[in-house]
C-alpha cells in the first residue's frame, strides 16, 4: 500500500493525495487519497474473495 501512495505522489504530487503531514512522510488523505485507497482495497477483496481461479465470479 505504501508503494502505491509513493508512486502516485511522485506522479501527481503529495498534495493531490494528502492534505496535511501528521507524520514525517504522510498525512491524512485528501479526496484522491481516499479514492486511491478504496480502489486498492476493492481490488484486493475482489481478487481474493470473489474471483475464482478461472477468472469468473465465485458463487
Amino acid at each position: 500500500m505504501e508503494k502505491l501512495f509513493i508512486g502516485a505522489a511522485a506522479q501527481k504530487g503529495y498534495n493531490e493525495y494528502f492534505y496535511d503531514r501528521s507524520s514525517n512522510n504522510f498525512g491524512h488523505c485528501a479526496t484522491q487519497g481516499n479514492k486511491l485507497l478504496a480502489e486498492d482495497i476493492a481490488d484486493v477483496i475482489l481478487d481474493n474473495f470473489f474471483i475464482n481461479q478461472k477468472g469468473s465470479i465465485a458463487p
